[in-house]
């Protein structure tokens, strides 16, 4: 009489398992990690944030693009300005400016259409601006342009690069990969329980 042997299950949950360890390294490697801390800032005056900018003017905040999906306070936010008046750097009338989500990651805290003196730095090659919570940007409602900036100047004509959101991307990226992840799983474990059916029982 052959003996039927009882299945063991102790490596078909060990596979399990370390399927579901990767799948969920897969999900959250994409994430980047918040960070811990506030922003903290050293007190920087006019003369100091000015020479650290490579972009300096005036502008009214008409538009504020959010990402689709916010998957950390470091994802991009677009603020797009209307420019009144330039003090250094090349600047356009409709000029967006790339900053942090909240300002626990060093991003704008803008309150209202301002207007605002904005100070950045230039983003890669595009046109775009980029701009921090310690940089020197500010409202002036109730304060003027610092004299040492001089007159400023009209800015260029047109509107600079609006820069796409590429959170959906990555969630999207992120689902195929979980996906490709937990069909290889499953064939895995499939193989692995076939194969040991197949093997010769035993006589007893």
């Amino acid at each position: 009489m052959t003996a039927r042997t009882t299945l063991p299950l102790t490596n078909i949950r060990r596979a399990v398992l370390v399927g579901v360890v990767l799948l969920s390294a897969l999900v959250v490697l994409p994430v980047r990690a918040e960070r811990a801390w506030a922003c903290s800032c050293g007190g920087l005056t006019d003369a100091e944030a000015f020479d650290r900018s490579g972009a300096v003017f005036i502008g009214e905040l008409t538009e504020r693009r959010e990402p689709t999906v916010a998957l950390s306070s470091e994802a991009d936010v677009r603020l797009v300005f209307t420019v009144e008046r330039v003090f250094k750097g090349e600047v356009h009338a409709t000029q967006s400016v790339v900053t942090a989500a909240d300002g626990s990651s060093c991003g704008l805290e803008i309150s209202g259409p301002g207007p605002h003196l904005i100070f950045g730095r230039t983003r890669g090659a595009t046109t775009e601006i980029e701009a921090g919570l310690c940089d020197g940007t500010r409202a002036l409602a109730a304060e003027s342009v610092p004299e040492a900036f001089g007159a400023g100047s009209a800015p260029i004509g047109g509107s600079s690069a609006i820069g796409h959101d590429r959170s959906g991307l990555w969630i999207a990226s992120a689902a195929g990969v979980v996906l490709v992840g937990l069909i290889a799983t499953l064939i895995a474990v499939s193989l692995w329980v076939y194969r040991r059916m197949r093997r010769p029982r035993p006589a007893s």
